[in-house]
């Protein structure tokens, strides 16, 4: 029995392949990163002013962090193809896109942090928060990518809730 190739159709990006994964992965590291620290400190018994305080110090950080990351691999990349140094300056605008996806992503879960006073509450709000943000980014990026969206989110959510679960089981053995 011969095997045929299967070949789908090619991603057709709203704008520059790099912009796109920049956005895209600062808001799917961001949201899940941030849920996974509130938990862990919620589970640890962190005061909720504590933990509203560390869940933007680590917003912040982490947004700073891997946009300076993003940053620096495209550049390096861009150096090793020996690119002109005015091709060598969209780095930036890729690292600004994934700064600010990551910041806007992060911030979803800290919200329950500003309305709520009961820990559970709280915790089920952002997971629940966590989940849709990931869920419409998977189905957006599904959209765009030309892959199948169910696969693509479930895949994305998983990896997601990974990271939530590492949170809270460090939250969990601090306490």
């Amino acid at each position: 029995m011969a095997m045929t190739p299967h070949f789908r159709k090619k991603a057709k990006l709203p704008f520059d392949r790099d912009l796109f994964l920049s956005t895209f992965s600062g808001l799917e590291t961001g949201v899940a990163t941030t849920t996974a620290i509130i938990l862990g400190l919620l589970i640890s018994g962190g005061s909720l002013s504590i933990v509203t305080t560390a869940a933007y110090i680590a917003l912040s950080v982490q947004a700073f962090n891997s946009a300076a990351a993003r940053y620096m691999s495209l550049r390096t990349s861009m150096e090793i193809d020996d690119q002109s140094q005015s091709e060598i300056k969209k780095p930036l605008g890729n690292a600004v896109a994934q700064f600010l996806s990551h910041i806007i992503a992060s911030s979803m879960p800290i919200l329950p942090l500003f309305f709520m006073q009961d820990r559970l509450r709280i915790a089920i709000i952002a997971i629940l928060l966590s989940i849709a943000t990931l869920l419409v980014a998977g189905l957006i990026q599904g959209i765009f990518l030309k892959v199948q969206a169910r696969k693509n989110i479930q895949e994305i959510v998983l990896t997601g809730m990974m990271i939530v679960i590492v949170g809270s089981f460090s939250g969990y053995l601090l306490s």
